[in-house]
């Protein structure tokens, strides 16, 4: 596996994001920073170049994920990647897109809300790119968060936050390609 970059870290849940108040509802957060990108993306591409360079281990997870939950009458959330840019270039009305397993509630260039729902839990993650004017640097902030809608929702999380946080940083990681120089140095 390979090495997060530094320039991820954990931090607190966003403010400026519009899901900051469903925040304090939530039976599960979390929020993990990509600074220093030195190139202002929209979120939709920021999103694409996650999930497009998805390492064959994360999918396999999901795979395996996909098996097991089946068994309890949950969705299977198919795999992350393979999106193209093209089928996106109309950006004027993407709610209700479906991308991966996600589906986008709200949409801007600094900011894309993406929802899951299921029987067991609801998923809203918010993908925030806040850009520095002064710095001329991004700051790329993935906000996931999670409501219980029974038990098998809490013992599903237990199970799956130790590999939500590695995927999250991974995938966060994955925005570095674009600029390999930069990857490099951190790797």
């Amino acid at each position: 596996m390979k090495k997060t970059p530094i320039l991820i870290k954990k931090c607190k849940f966003p403010y400026q994001s519009i899901l900051s108040a469903d925040a304090l509802n939530a039976d599960f957060s979390d929020s993990y920073q990509l600074i220093s990108v030195s190139n202002r993306l929209d979120v939709l591409d920021i999103y694409i170049l996650m999930v497009n360079n998805t390492p064959k281990w994360i999918n396999q997870l999901l795979f395996l994920r996909n098996k097991i939950m089946l068994l309890f009458g949950l969705k299977d959330v198919k795999h992350l990647g393979g999106l193209s840019q093209t089928k996106y270039e109309n950006r004027s009305n993407l709610i209700g897109t479906k991308l991966d397993i996600f589906e986008i509630s709200t949409y801007s260039r600094n900011e894309m809300t993406l929802i899951l729902n299921d029987k067991h839990l609801d998923i809203k993650m918010s993908i925030l790119n806040r850009y520095d004017n002064n710095s001329q640097k991004n700051t790329v902030i993935i906000s996931t968060l999670v409501y219980f809608n029974n038990f098998l929702g809490r013992f599903y999380m237990l199970i799956i936050t130790p590999f939500h946080k590695i995927v999250v940083k991974r995938l966060l990681s994955n925005i570095l390609i674009d600029f390999s120089p930069l990857r490099q140095a951190v790797e």
